[in-house]
């Protein structure tokens, strides 16, 4: 059975891994079902990974009865090896169907290649919300908590760091380089902030994913330290930053 690292060398695109399969077999989640997500950073990622693997009415604290593996959130197994182990590990002692890598940072052609490697069958959830409030988001974010800059006039240099996973155009390119549309579902903010909805929502993504329904009764996004410190930008800013999203903003 080829390793992921071989697969990865020999893959050019959807087409040439569809022509790999077809002569070897590849096994690369034998105990849990893994699904990921794709872009998603400042989008309602630690909301929606609560909602399926935290135990209701709040949703805090880890279900051991949610069927999922118990291995944090952020796996990012299209970066690196270094989990997949111990991730399958609990999938044997555990006894648990699935394994959630709600990784955020999933965006480029290197990460959906690895990806398609490791499971060419996988399913994907994509979180979007108005890419010039997600890049806003963002950089607070990286302000607030981590003490970086949180300097908005950056905003104003197009190819910025904190524009990338607003680039919905540009991320669904890269994944559909490796893997079919029907393996990704898109999936906006206000669907999970929108109490009417939330259930709804997760109803489509149970499906997507293959999972067994849930009762959900919960809308609150994990907006904790967003308050007097948050920073938005002014007008003029705010219109060089729209003219830099342009395409994903349309």
């Amino acid at each position: 059975m080829p390793t992921v690292e071989k697969l990865i060398e020999g893959l050019d695109s959807l087409a040439n891994l569809q022509q790999i399969l077809e002569t070897q077999k590849i096994d690369p989640n034998p105990c849990c079902k893994t699904l990921y997500y794709w872009g998603s950073g400042k989008c309602g990622s630690t909301t929606l990974a609560s909602l399926l693997k935290h135990k209701p009415p709040d949703f805090n604290k880890y279900d051991p009865t949610s069927g999922f593996v118990d291995a944090g959130k952020e796996l990012c197994l299209g970066k690196s090896n270094k989990r997949v182990n111990s991730c399958q590990k609990g999938c044997n002692t555990e006894q648990k169907m699935f394994l959630l890598d709600a990784c955020p940072r999933h965006s480029g052609k290197s990460e959906a290649k690895v990806l398609a490697c490791r499971n060419p069958k996988a399913r994907f959830v994509m979180l979007i919300r108005d890419p010039v409030a997600r890049a806003i988001s963002e950089i607070n974010d990286n302000y607030i908590r981590f003490g970086g800059s949180g300097n908005l006039e950056q905003l104003k240099t197009a190819r910025n760091t904190f524009y990338h996973l607003s680039r919905y155009y540009e991320m669904t390119m890269n994944f559909l380089e490796y893997f079919n549309s029907d393996q990704i579902l898109f999936v906006q903010i206000e669907a999970l902030k929108d109490s009417r909805s939330t259930q709804t929502t997760m109803n489509a993504i149970f499906a997507h994913y293959g999972l067994p329904h849930r009762d959900v009764d919960y809308a609150r996004l994990n907006d904790n330290h967003v308050a007097k410190k948050y920073k938005l930008p002014s007008n003029e800013t705010l219109e060089v930053i729209r003219k830099n999203l342009m395409i994903d903003t349309e």
